[in-house]
């Protein structure tokens, strides 16, 4: 499968990529450098500014890591770990971040964290960053962030009985993801992406999300396309960076005149705060993937250059 790789010079500036606030995030990765491979945790995702928290692998000569609080000095955490970057060989990595402060980090497939902080203050998260420095450039690669909102993450839409109300998040009914979202780029797919549906000509299309003017939509995508298209204001746009969904299965259900099945999957939200979940349509024989807007309970899809809207479609359950 196309990997979502890429290089990072001897620098003190961050790579940035987007993630949702309010949310636990696992951030996997694996990384190629000789030493000083840092991952920051950021309100801004702007460079050098502060609330900010710098979890620093393999620093001081390959034989410490640390986690550092807004570039202040001694570490919050400090701790022996000799070798633990390799110029010669990838080697994985886990970070774990929550909305009360917790930061755990770990290697390979190992639960137990070599790392762990509570941050007494914790702030709102919306960037992490990746870098190599001190004299050290990396290479990085199976970069995959997975998610869960939390309540609250986003004004909610108009409520719904409890016991109609669709299900928050890509997650299972036990508290376990059954779906997760992958980070890619110029139509690259990973391999475990749920299908979503058909172009004409039985090209499989992917579900895709893309972050525009503070809203998460949802669209379709797959190598053909070399990129996601999602629906807005009318027209169908292109983005080349998107997220894909990713899971070891999937399920689909009817839903019509007004009624979204109780346990949907959330997949993204509006700047308004309308809830979108994950929906496909038929368009003139193509099942075409888009998103369900709780507040019009219609689905809304990206065809023919064009937005279309549909009363009639399969939402994604879990």
């Amino acid at each position: 499968m196309p990997e979502r790789e890429f290089k990072t010079a001897d620098s003190k500036d961050y790579y940035f990529n987007v993630v949702p606030t309010n949310s636990t995030c696992t951030l996997r990765f694996r990384v190629k450098t000789s030493n000083d491979a840092h991952i920051c945790l950021s309100a801004s995702g702007a460079q050098d500014s502060t609330p900010i928290l710098e979890i620093f692998l393999g620093g001081w000569d390959n034989k410490m890591s640390a986690i550092r609080r807004d570039n202040a000095q001694p570490e919050k955490v400090k701790v022996s770990t000799p070798d633990l970057l390799s110029s010669k060989e990838y080697f994985a990595f886990w970070i774990k971040w929550d909305n009360k402060g917790q930061v755990d980090v770990g290697r390979d497939n190992n639960v137990e964290p070599f790392m762990s902080y509570l941050d007494t203050n914790p702030f709102p998260i919306s960037h992490y960053g990746m870098r190599t420095t001190w004299g050290a450039t990396g290479k990085w690669k199976d970069h995959e962030l997975a998610y869960v909102l939390h309540e609250g993450s986003a004004p909610e839409a108009p409520a719904a009985s409890a016991e109609d109300a669709p299900a928050e998040a890509a997650g299972g009914a036990d508290g376990r993801a059954e779906y997760h979202w992958v980070a890619a780029k110029n139509g690259q797919i990973p391999s475990n992406a749920v299908v979503g549906g058909t172009d004409h000509g039985e090209q499989v299309l992917f579900i895709a999300r893309v972050s525009y003017n503070n809203s998460q939509f949802i669209g379709k995508v797959n190598n053909v396309l070399q990129g996601a298209r999602v629906a807005c204001n009318g027209q169908e746009l292109h983005f080349v960076e998107y997220e894909v969904l990713c899971g070891s299965k999937s399920k689909w259900q009817t839903g019509c005149n007004g009624q979204v099945p109780p346990n949907a999957v959330l997949g993204g939200r509006g700047c308004n705060g309308d809830t979108y979940y994950i929906a496909r349509t038929d368009c003139n024989g193509a099942i075409t993937v888009g998103m369900v807007l709780a507040s019009t309970r219609q689905c809304h899809v990206a065809y023919g250059g064009r937005e279309l809207v549909a009363n009639t479609f399969d939402a994604l359950i879990n």
